[in-house]
């Protein structure tokens, strides 16, 4: 089944569900292209009345599986599109719902759950259950997928390069690169001008899919182990040069050092091992609740400045769902991302 295919079934499903628990009706749809900030429909919804309803018009977001990057991203969809922002996704549970509450976002689902806020319109169901089956990976968004599409996002223009460039640059394999450039096509974010020309499209929508990808299924792989320090409190790792120490900032610190603008009260280090000279010299034990976490980095280029690439520093704030890490992942996609965007159109 299509993308478009499901996308239809999900909206057609949760518009009659809205209906059932609500009374509010979905009396018209109509496809949004790219350009219209990567969403998918224009919908008008109409108020239930003894005479006339009210119809509110809506860009809408529809989704398959809802994860903690799918919230954050919602949230900055809400504030950049010009329009009314829903979510429409298969089935956003009980918790998922209270963070889009507290967000304000608005969304419904397949399930009969919905949210609504503004003025003469407030609806909250919640809690609803619906069975749902996970959406199984697909090749574009393998380990060595998101790997090698990390790489072509930084790097728009390596996409051009033969698959041994490409293989030697992003240390994914020969046979990854060949499988994921196809399925890209397919998909719609490629296109083959001729023979040696390739160009990636529809960025904005790519960047969504990489980062709730990455955030749900590829990042508890990176094997992140959390710490505190015995020895310092505050934010004791700003003194901290991990140029030294061969790793990288990521998450709020790296937000922070990208925009100046975040006061980090987790630190995120991406590196190839623990660093047990690190946790010697400062003092780290392993807490789950630590407020230091350090990761297996998996890339090879795009970073900043000691920091990771900003698509991951992005995603990690986006995952967070957190309304002062959102400010800047914002910052963040105005500043790197929709220039990469631009690059690669």
């Amino acid at each position: 089944m299509s993308i478009i295919t499901t996308e239809k079934n999900i909206l057609k499903k949760a518009a009659q569900m809205l209906r059932q628990q609500t009374g509010l009706s979905i009396e018209k749809t109509e496809p949004l292209s790219s350009k219209d900030f990567g969403l998918d429909y224009k919908i008008s919804l109409t108020e239930p009345s003894n005479d006339t309803g009210k119809t509110r018009v809506y860009w809408a977001e529809i989704k398959k599986n809802v994860g903690s990057a799918t919230l954050g991203e919602a949230a900055l969809l809400a504030r950049r599109t010009p329009e009314r922002f829903v979510l429409v996704a298969d089935y956003v549970s009980a918790a998922q719902a209270d963070k889009l509450r507290e967000l304000n976002v608005p969304f419904f689902d397949a399930a009969g759950n919905a949210y609504f806020n503004e003025p003469g319109l407030y609806v909250f169901v919640s809690g609803r259950k619906a069975a749902v089956k996970p959406e199984k990976p697909i090749d574009l968004f393998s380990p060595n997928g998101i790997k090698l599409l990390l790489a072509l996002l930084t790097e728009p223009k390596l996409v051009n390069h033969d698959y041994r460039t490409i293989a030697d640059t992003t240390d994914v394999p020969r046979t990854t690169i060949g499988r994921t450039l196809a399925n890209l096509e397919r998909a719609g974010y490629l296109i083959r001008r001729d023979s040696r020309t390739r160009r990636l499209v529809n960025i904005p929508e790519l960047i969504k899919r990489w980062v709730n990808n990455y955030s749900e299924r590829f990042r508890p792989k990176l094997k992140p182990v959390r710490f505190r320090s015995k020895k310092y409190e505050g934010r004791w790792w700003e003194e901290v040069d991990l140029a030294n120490y061969n790793a990288v900032w990521g998450g709020e610190t790296g937000g922070a050092l990208l925009t100046r603008h975040l006061k980090p009260e987790r630190a995120t280090i991406f590196s190839d091992s623990l660093l047990p000279r690190l946790q010697l010299q400062y003092g780290l034990i392993r807490d789950p609740r630590g407020n230091v976490e350090i990761l297996k980095k998996f890339w090879t280029i795009g970073e900043v400045d000691n920091v990771a690439p900003p698509l991951v520093v992005y995603a990690d704030l986006v995952a967070s769902a957190n309304e002062r890490n959102l400010e800047t992942a914002q910052m963040i996609y105005d500043r790197y991302l929709a220039e990469l965007a631009e690059t690669a159109s």
